[in-house]
C-alpha cells in the first residue's frame, strides 16, 4: 500500500493526483474497461477491489410499449432560401428598397407563390419500434 504521493505517482494505473476538501490525497486511475474512478490514498490500489460492488444488479421495470414521443422528421431545404439569402445580402449592402434589389424581390415573391406545400413526411420510428419490441425485451440474466 503506498504511503506517499511519490509512491502513488510511480504506480502505472495512476493518471492524476489531487487534494480533496478533507486534506487527504485522492488519486484517479483507469481500469482496463476505461472507467475512471477515484479512491483515497489509504486504500489498496487493486482495481478489481475498488471497481467491484456489493450492491445487487439494478433491474428496470418492464416496458409496456416502446415509443418515441416527438420523432424528428427531416424537412427538405426550401428552394426559395437561396433567393431570400440573396435578397437580404442585397438589402444589407445597398439599402432596403434599392432599385438593384427589385428583381430579387419579384423572383422571391414568385417562388413563394408557386411553391407547393407537400404532406409532412411521417417518421416510421414508432412503427419499427413496435414491430421490434418483442425482440428487445430479452430474458433476465440470472
Amino acid at each position: 500500500m503506498p504511503q506517499t504521493i511519490e509512491e502513488v505517482k510511480s504506480n502505472k494505473l495512476l493518471t492524476k493526483v489531487f487534494e480533496s476538501r478533507s486534506d487527504t490525497f485522492h488519486f484517479l486511475f483507469v481500469h482496463s474497461s476505461q472507467v475512471t474512478t477515484t479512491a483515497p490514498l489509504h486504500t489498496h490500489i487493486y482495481p478489481h477491489i475498488i471497481m467491484s460492488s456489493n450492491r445487487g444488479v439494478v433491474r428496470l421495470p418492464k416496458l409496456e410499449r416502446l415509443r418515441v414521443k416527438n420523432p424528428v422528421v427531416e424537412q427538405g431545404a426550401s428552394p426559395c432560401i437561396v433567393l431570400m439569402s440573396s435578397l437580404l445580402n442585397c438589402w444589407a449592402s445597398n439599402g432596403e428598397g434599392n432599385a438593384l434589389c427589385k428583381e430579387l424581390e419579384t423572383n422571391l415573391k414568385g417562388c413563394m407563390e408557386t411553391r407547393t406545400r407537400g404532406k409532412a413526411a411521417r417518421s416510421s420510428i414508432n412503427y419499427h419500434a413496435n414491430r421490434l419490441f418483442p425482440r428487445v425485451g430479452g430474458k433476465a440474466h440470472d
